[in-house]
Order: C-alpha cells, then structure tokens, then sequence
C-alpha cells in the first residue's frame, strides 16, 4: 500500500490528490490527479508543457475528451485532452478519417497559392478570383458508439495556462459531478452499432471511394500543369506574360501571380526552340517516371517469382545455344589428314 496523508482539505496518496466523481443516482469515482512530469526519452513532438499539464489516472471506461472538458473546467480552460495509447484528444465520431483530413491540408494549400485577389477601387471590398475549387470529399458515416478503454487508464489535460493547473492540483473538498451527456448504447446495443458502424451501405463506400480518387486526380493534374508552366485554363504562363497586364472592365491592372523572368534574354529563336524543347522532354521524363511509380509492373510475389524464372530460363537457353555455336566452330576448324 502506498502512503496516504489525510488533511482538512482533502486526501493525498503517493502524491496524487484524490477527486472523488458522484455519478447519478448515488455512485461515486475516485480519480488522482498531478502535475505532468516530462521524461528525458519522451520525443519533443510528444512533449507537454510541464507547468500546463496535468497527469490523470483511473478515468472511467467509457469517458470522452468532450466529459473530461467539461469536468476540469471549472478550473480553467482546457486546451486539449490526450489519452494514453489510444486515439488521443479526437471526440469519437466527431472526426473524419486521416486521409481526408490530410487531402483537405492540401486543398487549403493549394487554394492560397492559387487565390488571387481583385481590388476594384479604396472604397470598395475585394474579392477572389474565380478559380477551380477542388472537388469536396464525401465522409463515411459517422457512429455515437463510444471507444472502451481499459479499466483504470490515464490521460493528460493541457490547460491554457499555469494558474488553471495550480487550481487544479488544490484539494477538492466537495465531489465534482461528472458531465451529462447523451446516453450511449450500452450493453448488447453497443456492440450491434459498432457493428453497424464498421459496415456502411455499399453506396455510402462507393461514394467515398469516387470523391477520394477524384481529389486525388485533381491535385495531381493540377501538380503536373504547375511543373509544365500551364495554368488551369491551358494556357502557357510564358505566353500570357509576353501579352502584356490584363485589364479590368474598369481599367484597373490585374496583378496576378509570376512576373515577367529576370534572367538573361536568348540571342536567337533556335536557340529558344532547343531550350524549350528539352524542357518538355525533361518534364515526359519526370511525369513517364512518375507513372511508372504508381503503376507498379510487379505487384504480388509470385509474379517477381516468374519474372525471375523467366528470365533465368533465357539466360540459360542462350548459353546453350552459344555452347553448340562454339562446338560447331571448333569441329570446322579440326585438322583432318584424309
């Protein structure tokens, strides 16, 4: 047993303060709290702020990052809730997968490199360009069941600021009262909806599915057309630029993206043709070689296996047909007296 120390404000052992949690009707959860202590072999991207962080033990099974908001509020914001080995601070089925949530990094990257913005006059308000939005992914289905953690796990609560985890880390004296929330299916329940859950409808998937590939395209096509200097419409950026500023129907200059190249000017148009030439084919070069990557000749093993035997059997018919090409030369060139 570990050292216990009862005060007048509130129980302590090994140095974790006790909480104690009332459930309605009348049941009551003890958990035990302290100040989050770094290790020297935690990684620094999975390091807290020592003076904002609070270790948690013995949450209940079923809690959320959502119930254990709302439970250590009152001591101040609460800027993020990490469980320990599971699926960290993500509300269940509050979130998307992380696919999609890496293609929607990469639409807000794309769509502020591409964004130009249009000022018609001081007084007026700007607005965007028209651009080619990329196409939106359709989620899956989401479900209410709840993860089951094991019983007794830990977690880790950042608040927003060092005086939040003082107040934290005071003995409470009166029981807090764990969260409301919508009652989960529990029992026989929980496990037909997860079920449910990991089985969506074939049209739900086959939507999924073709709103996937089609991001996936078009951040590829519009990769590829960034590579070889075209722009959405077709057009040659080089081209565009030789034809001067554009102009408004108020006569405002448009200032769009990439200037006129500051490099030395080409002295003759062959010499031009030749530039631009190789440029295209280094650009075949790079998309043939790209292709190639995702398009993979050799996928299973059995058809390395083949690949191979194939191969070791043309070797080895050749060398035999060398091996008789060399027998008949060397019986025409042996000595015959009669």
């Amino acid at each position: 047993m570990g050292k216990q120390s009862t005060s007048a404000k509130g129980l302590q052992i090994n140095g974790f303060n006790v909480i104690r949690v009332t459930y309605p009707p009348a049941t009551t959860h003890y958990i035990y709290v302290r100040k989050h202590e770094t290790s020297q072999n935690t990684p620094s991207t999975l390091a807290l702020p020592q003076d904002r962080a609070l270790f948690v033990v013995n949450l209940p099974p079923d809690a959320t990052a959502r119930e254990v908001s709302q439970l250590f509020g009152p001591f101040g914001e609460v800027e993020e809730v990490r469980f320990s080995h599971a699926t960290d601070s993500k509300i269940e089925g509050s979130s998307s997968p992380e696919e999609d949530e890496e293609m929607a990094d990469e639409f807000a990257e794309d769509s502020d490199s591409d964004s130009d913005m249009e000022v018609d006059g001081p007084k007026k308000k700007r607005r965007k360009l028209s651009k080619k939005q990329p196409p939106k992914i359709v989620p899956l289905p989401t479900s209410d069941v709840r993860i089951l953690r094991t019983t007794g796990h830990t977690a880790h609560v950042v608040f927003q600021s060092p005086n939040a985890l003082q107040a934290a880390l005071k003995p409470v004296e009166n029981p807090l009262k764990w969260p409301k929330s919508r009652n989960p299916p529990l029992g026989l329940a929980h496990y037909i909806s997860k079920y449910d859950s990991l089985r969506p409808t074939l049209d739900a998937v086959k939507q999924h599915a073709d709103s996937s590939l089609q991001a996936y395209e078009f951040i590829r096509e519009r990769r590829e057309r960034a590579k070889m200097g075209i722009d959405e419409d077709g057009e040659d950026e080089e081209k565009k630029q030789k034809a001067g500023p554009i102009v408004d129907e108020d006569g405002f200059t448009l200032v769009t993206r990439g200037g006129p190249k500051r490099g030395p000017k080409v002295v003759t148009k062959d010499f031009a043709a030749a530039i631009q030439h190789g440029e295209e084919n280094e650009a075949a070069e790079r998309l043939k070689k790209h292709q190639e990557k995702i398009h993979h000749k050799d996928f299973y093993r059995f058809q390395v296996r083949e690949k191979k035997r194939s191969a070791f059997m043309d070797q080895r018919r050749k060398f035999e047909q060398d091996k008789e090409a060399i027998e008949r030369l060397k019986a025409k060139r042996k000595f015959k007296p009669y």
